[in-house]
């Protein structure tokens, strides 16, 4: 295959391809060499490397644009009777966020979460990581119990305090998709 020449970079966004100059929020193409060795341009949506090394995540591959749907959540069956419904916090992706949750009365180890992703995903995420936001969510042994196409369950290894608020508990997320 011949050499297709000079390709641009932006410059501090981590981008070479064909229309890497191309406007449009999150959006570029990037060239690259596939296993079999045949050159594949394809478009990035999403995750961009700033100048810094930093990574950031927008919503999942395909929605592009400032209007961005936050997943939702909604109690787990472990969560007691009557929970609050899970709060998902401001600027929260199918790709990163945060969540708190509280419990309602007899609350059990096991589910206490299950969130749905505002776009699902073409296949289960290779996997999900969550830390626990306080020292009490800590306690709990909070831990991904499920994963799908569009959910994953975060539950617990010890059971939670009955009849919380849902701002007592929570955890941050990032999804590790797949293509």
């Amino acid at each position: 295959m011949p050499y297709p020449g000079n390709l641009p970079l932006v410059q501090d966004s981590g981008v070479i391809g064909p229309n890497a100059n191309r406007q449009g929020p999150n959006q570029a193409d990037a060239i690259y060499i596939d296993a079999a060795g045949t050159a594949v341009v394809s478009t990035l949506t999403g995750l961009q490397v700033a100048n810094n090394g930093h990574l950031t995540a927008g919503q999942a591959p395909g929605a592009v644009g400032p209007a961005v749907t936050s997943p939702t959540a909604a109690a787990g069956a472990n969560a007691g009777t009557g929970p609050p419904a899970p709060v998902v916090t401001a600027n929260s992706t199918d790709v990163a966020g945060s969540i708190t949750f509280g419990t309602g009365t007899t609350p059990a180890a096991g589910a206490q979460v299950v969130v749905t992703f505002a776009q699902a995903f073409g296949a289960a995420p290779l996997g999900v990581v969550i830390t626990p936001i306080n020292n009490v969510s800590a306690a709990l042994q909070l831990n991904v119990s499920a994963t799908a196409v569009g959910t994953f369950t975060v539950g617990c290894n010890t059971a939670p305090a009955g009849s919380q608020a849902n701002t007592v508990y929570g955890f941050r997320y990032i999804v590790v998709g797949q293509s």
